[in-house]
């Protein structure tokens, strides 16, 4: 790795020095409006940043034995529209560790048990406008459970079991229809040879 450019006043980056953190607004589902000042180092004036802070995340990628693999389809608020993702949640409580909430989302959102549970990493997106942690999980040699899935209360959505080259041709349209950490799971998940890609 070679550096080719640098204007830090420091052999190399620094975490800036934060001088006050203020909740401004904290809402439903684990999401607060955040306002830090930092000491910029290198103008060493001291600056305002917002961003949300969201409860930690998950996502877990669902594998049935024959190989096929199980995705939901659901109406997110934000964008208004129509999202495919695999089960997703965050941890509001506090009480359950990611892997446990891996475990229950799994079940809720696609009536599945699994054989395996496989750490996939953790991410960060938006890091400037969002405080968020989403861990990514993979599960293999998934059981359908009697019951078949429980939403929560006024959760609706459907769910479906794709081939690979299904699964690969709905990501490969690239409409923004697919959930930005159910494409990073799937591509940690292929790159680490557990999902095969076509």
């Amino acid at each position: 790795m070679k550096k080719i450019f640098t204007n830090s006043p420091t052999p190399e980056i620094t975490a800036w020095k934060k001088v006050s953190e203020e909740t401004k607004l904290a809402g439903k589902y684990g999401l607060s409006l955040i306002s830090q000042e930092f000491v910029n180092p290198l103008t060493e004036e001291t600056e305002e940043y917002v961003f949300c802070r969201k409860a930690i995340g998950i996502t877990i990628v669902p594998v049935l034995s024959n190989g096929n693999i199980m995705i939901t389809r659901t109406f997110k608020h934000g964008k208004n529209a129509i999202f495919w993702e695999f089960p997703a949640g965050m941890n509001m409580s506090g009480k359950e560790t990611p892997l446990q909430m891996a475990q229950v989302e799994l079940a809720e959102e696609s009536g599945l048990h699994s054989g395996k549970v496989i750490y996939l990493g953790s991410t960060s997106t938006g890091p400037r406008k969002f405080d968020t942690v989403e861990h990514l999980y993979l599960a293999l040699d998934c059981e359908i459970l009697p019951g078949g899935p429980s939403p929560s209360k006024g959760e609706i959505l459907e769910v479906f079991e794709l081939t690979p080259e299904e699964l690969w041709g709905i990501i490969r349209q690239g409409d923004g229809s697919f959930s930005g950490f159910s494409e990073l799971a799937i591509q940690r998940a292929a790159d680490k040879g557990y999902i095969r890609r076509p």
